[in-house]
């Protein structure tokens, strides 16, 4: 029986402005490009130096509103998680620099509908590594087997099933309402 649904945050909740900003320059997320953000997820670098050290591979100097300025709220995935929330623990495990996510979920109060947030930077740890499911699940208290993972990112719904967790990867919030019924999760 399923008891708790984990949710990842950029791509499912909200637009991943980093990936957008790269895609709207036409640049890879890899090389320099994935280092920069990883040691921001991981905590080893703050927002501020991880904007350096864009500016410095462009060239020019990259702002947060630039990076930013066009993410938006996915309104159908918020709607579905509220329901959620008064059924079923909910969790969110995001790779994502503290101070950003924190204030994301704050300006948009969605944190009213976590039970556990578990952010990669405060935690030294990002997805798709196993402990990170790991911590979610014992600060939930359930079972691999008792939860739905959800994540656009496959190597990360890929991780989550190794560990026996039911794992949908995400494309809209009407293919997720669906993919939940199909797991016997009604929104």
């Amino acid at each position: 029986m399923i008891k708790a649904i984990i949710f990842d945050f950029f791509d499912v909740i909200r637009t991943d402005a980093y990936k957008a900003w790269l895609a709207t320059h036409n640049i890879a997320h890899e090389g320099p490009y994935f280092d920069a953000s990883y040691q921001q997820d991981i905590g080893a670098i703050t927002s501020e130096q991880f904007l350096a050290t864009l500016s410095q591979l462009t060239g020019r100097t990259v702002t947060f509103e630039e990076v930013d300025g066009a993410a938006t709220v996915d309104h159908g995935t918020v709607a579905i998680v509220s329901a959620l929330s008064k059924k079923y623990k909910l969790a969110l495990i995001s790779n994502a620099p503290s101070k950003l996510i924190r204030g994301i979920l704050a300006e948009n109060d969605l944190e009213q509908y976590f039970d556990v947030i578990v952010v990669s930077s405060e935690v030294g740890m990002v997805k798709p590594n196993h402990d990170i499911f790991q911590l979610a699940l014992e600060k939930l208290g359930v079972a691999p087997s008792e939860s739905v993972f959800i994540d656009d990112n496959i190597r990360h719904v890929e991780a989550a099933a190794k560990l026996d967790i039911q794992a949908i990867q995400f494309k809209s919030a009407e293919q997720l309402q669906a993919d939940l019924a199909n797991l016997g999760v009604t929104v």
